[in-house]
Formats: structure tokens, C-alpha cells, sequence
């Protein structure tokens, strides 16, 4: 228990200072790749850190290392700028940036990539990427309404969290949020 406590104080102290902003503008390509070491690792005492490095990026998507023990285990093409999350603006709402994480799980010792990245007029992608699988595509991916985040919980379990339409009739918001454990996740 005392490592989930440092590791969601950890996670929420990295989100209130860096987990906000856009200004891919002032990144400079001859400063690429930027390298940033998060890693929430849950229940795993001898995990070797996982990071991830931003390649090049543009307006619309990023192309990200990830390595561990200083050697490159994977590389993705993301479908959105995440070069917003190494240069933060403070003006803009947290939930309202491009957001990478690397977590490791006791389900998934390997660790998983996962993305929350904005889509269209309001709406939050969220997809996540199996490490052990090689796979340039994400093994999962939910739009949701307005946000898509994710989070680890008491029984250390990745949370995937997401929004939709409330199809029934007695609503009591017009959205509803949806929180499905990993494990569970086909």
C-alpha cells in the first residue's frame, strides 16, 4: 500500500505541473528526441523504470521511443501532439491536454502505453498499447464523449475511464462515465 500511495502522489504531482499545456511551436526538431522518465509502477519492486522519448511531432500526431534499462523496446506513431505535455501551458485546462502514460501493473508486468488525446471538436481518444505485444496499433481504443483518462485504483488495477450518451430514459445528466478495469478489457 505505501508504494500505490507515492506512486498516485507521484503521478498527481507530475500531472499538476507538467500533465497541462500546448506549444509544440517552441519545441525545437534539433532538440528532439526529449526524453521523459514516467513510469507509474504499481505492486512491482524490482521493475526496471520505463520512459519515453518524443521523436519529432507535429500538429496531428508524434512518434515516441520507449526504453527501458537505456535500451529501446518499442517506437509508436501516435495519432495526436504530445510534445504539449514536455512544454506545459498553464493557461489550459489539465483535461484538456494530450496525455502519454507508461504504467505497470501486476497484470501487466511489462507495462502498457496508453494515450488520451483530443479528437475532433471536444472529444478524448483514449488508447492504450500493449508493450509485450510489439504492436504498432493499440490493442484497445474508446472515444469518449468529452474525456478519456485513466488512473490506477486501491487493488491495483489500471482504471480506463471514458464518457458517452446516456441512452436510457431516466437519465439524470445527458452523459454517463464508464469505468472499465484493464483485466477486464478483451
Amino acid at each position: 500500500m505505501k508504494n500505490f500511495v507515492s506512486v498516485v502522489w507521484f503521478f498527481s504531482t507530475y500531472l499538476l505541473l507538467v500533465g497541462c499545456g500546448k506549444s509544440d511551436d517552441n519545441i525545437n526538431p534539433q532538440s528532439l528526441p526529449l526524453e521523459l522518465n514516467l513510469s507509474t509502477q504499481v505492486g512491482q519492486e524490482h521493475v526496471t523504470p520505463l520512459s519515453w522519448a518524443l521523436l519529432s511531432s507535429d500538429w496531428y500526431s508524434s512518434k515516441i521511443s520507449i526504453t527501458q534499462n537505456n535500451q529501446v523496446i518499442a517506437a509508436y506513431e501516435l495519432n495526436c501532439d504530445v510534445s504539449e505535455m514536455l512544454n506545459p501551458d498553464l493557461g489550459q485546462l489539465d483535461g484538456e491536454t494530450n496525455k502519454v502514460g507508461l504504467v505497470v501493473t501486476p497484470a501487466k508486468p511489462q507495462g502498457l502505453l496508453i494515450t488520451s488525446c483530443r479528437s475532433g471538436a471536444h472529444s478524448k481518444q483514449l488508447s492504450v498499447y500493449d508493450l509485450e505485444s510489439k504492436s504498432p496499433h493499440p490493442v484497445w481504443e474508446k472515444t469518449g464523449s468529452y474525456f478519456g483518462e485513466w488512473s490506477v485504483n486501491q487493488n491495483l488495477e489500471l482504471v480506463l475511464s471514458y464518457d458517452e450518451p446516456c441512452n436510457k430514459l431516466n437519465c439524470f445528466a445527458s452523459f454517463v462515465q464508464k469505468d472499465v478495469i484493464w483485466k477486464s478489457v478483451p
